[in-house]
């Protein structure tokens, strides 16, 4: 058996480096799970993996050898994590604030509710020391503003507090998420925004951002309304002038995805200058025998790419797009093999090092899982008669075809478990979008907004704006006709958080693995299905402030409220893969056998109030009291957070958003 086993370990000698991204990022990832900060056990383990390391290089055993590495890339995992969480380290704050801001505007950006915010850095909070005073905080305008401009420097009246628990147990933590990109502090205005007396004060981000909004303006002045909004989004990243009903066509199409400045961007830019420059010198017979055009076309779409890349605004999701691009060109210079799943695993492996909190991330997750299912399809197609067989005239046209509809299918397949997990919703006619879709971004949209971005200083730019405005009014109108069809969007129960990374490992697992063994990877992904959904809602949740309550019942989550704490409420009910607005949910009926709300006790024990209820909520209540039923007051609300309530059998089980956390760096401030 053990003689078998490492037979097995030898046949897999080509594929040891792809699996040492995955190691790395699984000890991410569980630096993240913890429920405490490892302060001390950092110290362990870097001892450990020089342990580690010094075993494996002595080891003659594959075998052992092996599982001492897999260990030392985990240990070494959890180290970059923790590193970075405590390099970014800066204050939060950690009681409200009301008063008067000062800061530079560093980005502009919209709220949910359509609502311009604006991020300031270099801030100063009057009445608040510097050692207390955030790095960047975010305020939410009532309204446009002339003086939200990228570099001027302000001042507003405005509340502050530091970033917001999850909205119930297990839920998306904003405070990880502010922690990573230093935001101490969320709020909105009480005043007008107003010139501050200092001068504006430059650098060369801020330029970059300035000149990101001009070619976002650019942009929509020549191509109007949602195409032109369209349009600077995808190229400028600048997704301020987005209409939310759009956006929601665009999700329910599964085209939200063209939005993000992403991989399928990267790609087209930088293939599309390949190929003109490719193609363009072999159309020269003198010029293509001297010079080497495929390594050319490669080394100019470098720093297209790099160009494309600083100009958008470098967002996380680009620089991994960009650090993918840019292994694949260098393997063009260097002769290698391009699209291989080793140029994935080494784009990972960078990506992980440098920001190794992107693991948590849903972006990173389906970028990777788009292009690790479409190199290992494409693999195994070269594998197939058909494949390699050449082909003429409308043979090869259908075999482009194929390769379109093969690419969506794939891409979809393998990004849909991510997205239906963290968005609760699965796009079931978004196969049909994209083959549409996708098309006319790459043959017509991107070539034709590239071209009049060139001539735009020359004023030439016209017709290929037109012909940009024109592709994207044709991918709106496929968003639009498919968002809204009977059946478009299928709602998913969220599941627990440890249902995705055993999936996650069984894909990895069933597509990395040479063998038979690849069997085991379809059952860890099962079982990750399994968990998923087989994972119970809660019965009760109760917000943090004990002002917005939802029972479970037999026609969907109930609320206590038609509207006021809109995210939370629509939070918890796309949560439960429920299709209702707050509105209808408030308008349910909560069963008193199951919950009993007082706002004042007046003076009286909660435990009076229980009767035939299982729970009573008594958010005023100051002294904690014990008895037969659960009283939910407000030193438990304090220090729990948002509250779930899940009755299992003759017993009622509570979890809260802040002890689920634990005590980490980002709920600690």
């Amino acid at each position: 058996m053990l003689s078998y086993f490492v037979s097995c370990l030898e046949e897999q000698r080509s594929r040891y480096f792809l699996w040492v991204p995955v190691f790395l990022g699984a000890g991410a990832g569980s630096y993240f799970a913890l429920k405490f900060e490892p302060a001390f056990h950092i110290g362990i383990c870097f001892i450990g993996i020089v342990l580690l390391f010094s075993i494996a290089f002595k080891s003659s055993q594959i075998a052992i050898k092996l599982t001492v590495l897999a260990t030392m890339f985990f240990l070494l995992g959890l180290l970059l994590a923790s590193f970075r969480a405590h390099s970014v380290a800066a204050p939060v704050l950690t009681e409200p604030y009301f008063g008067t801001i000062e800061g530079r505007v560093m980005k502009l950006d919209r709220s949910q509710s359509n609502r311009l915010r604006i991020t300031l850095d270099r801030v100063v909070l009057y009445g608040l020391e510097a050692a207390q005073t955030p790095e960047r905080v975010r305020i939410t305008l009532p309204t446009k503003n002339a003086y939200a401009k990228t570099g001027t420097r302000v001042m507003i009246f405005a509340r502050l507090e530091g970033p917001g628990a999850p909205v119930e147990p297990g839920g998306f933590d904003f405070r990880r998420w502010a922690w990573f990109n230093q935001l101490g502090g969320v709020g909105y205005a009480l005043g007008p925004l107003l010139p501050s007396a200092e001068p504006a004060q430059s650098s060369i981000m801020i330029r970059l951002t300035n000149t990101r909004h001009w070619l976002a303006d650019l942009i929509r002045h020549n191509i109007p309304g949602n195409n032109g909004a369209f349009a600077a989004a995808i190229l400028t990243g600048d997704r301020s002038a987005i209409d939310p009903a759009l956006l929601e066509d665009l999700r329910a199409s599964n085209l939200a995805h063209l939005l993000a400045i992403s991989g399928l961007h990267m790609g087209l830019l930088t293939g599309f200058t390949f190929g003109l420059f490719r193609y363009g010198i072999a159309a020269i017979p003198g010029l293509a025998l001297r010079v080497n055009a495929k390594k050319i076309g490669a080394a100019v779409a470098i720093p297209i790419g790099l160009s494309y890349l600083i100009i958008s605004g470098a967002s996380i999701a680009t620089q991994r797009a960009y650090i993918m691009v840019l292994v694949v060109l260098i393997a063009v210079l260097l002769d290698r093999p391009a699209f291989t799943l080793r140029a994935v695993a080494l784009a990972a492996l960078i990506v992980l090092i440098i920001a190794p909190e992107s693991v948590t991330q849903v972006g990173f997750q389906m970028s990777f899982a788009a292009t690790i299912g479409l190199v290992a399809g494409f693999e195994a197609l070269r594998h197939t008669q058909f494949w390699r067989k050449p082909l003429s005239g409308w043979r090869k046209f259908a075999k482009g075809v194929f390769s379109v509809a093969f690419s969506s299918a794939v891409a979809g397949a393998a990004t849909a478990p991510f997205a239906a997990f963290h968005f609760n919703q699965f796009a079931q006619y978004g196969l049909i979008a994209n083959l549409f879709a996708v098309p006319l971004m790459g043959m017509i949209v991107m070539p034709a907004a590239i071209i009049a971005l060139v001539l735009a200083p020359i004023g030439l730019s016209a017709p290929f704006f037109w012909a940009a405005g024109a592709g994207i009014g044709l991918i709106l109108q496929i968003a639009n006709v498919v968002g809204n069809l009977d059946g478009a969007v299928a709602l998913v129960p969220s599941g627990q958080a440890i249902a995705l990374p055993i999936f996650a490992a069984g894909c990895l697992l069933g597509v990395l693995w040479i063998g038979r063994f690849k069997i085991a990877g379809v059952a860890t992904a099962l079982v990750g299905l399994g968990i998923w959904m087989t994972s119970d809602r809660p019965n009760i949740l109760i917000d943090e402030t004990g002002g917005l309550v939802g029972v479970m019942t037999s026609e969907g989550r109930a609320l206590n409220k038609t509207k006021g704490n809109g995210f939370t409420a629509n939070s918890w009910l796309e949560n439960d893969g429920d299709g209702a607005d707050q509105k209808k949910a408030g308008a349910r009926e909560i069963k008193q056998s199951q919950l009993a709300y007082v706002k004042d006790t007046l003076g009286r024990d909660p435990q009076g109030f229980c009767g035939s209820n299982k729970v009573v909520l008594a958010p005023a209540e100051q002294s904690s009291s014990t008895g037969e039923c659960l009283v939910i007051d407000a030193p438990m609300l304090k220090e729990q957070g948002a509250i779930a309530i899940y009755f299992k059998a003759d017993k009622i089980v509570t979890k809260g958003s802040r002890t689920q956390s634990g005590e980490r760096l980002w709920t600690t401030q």
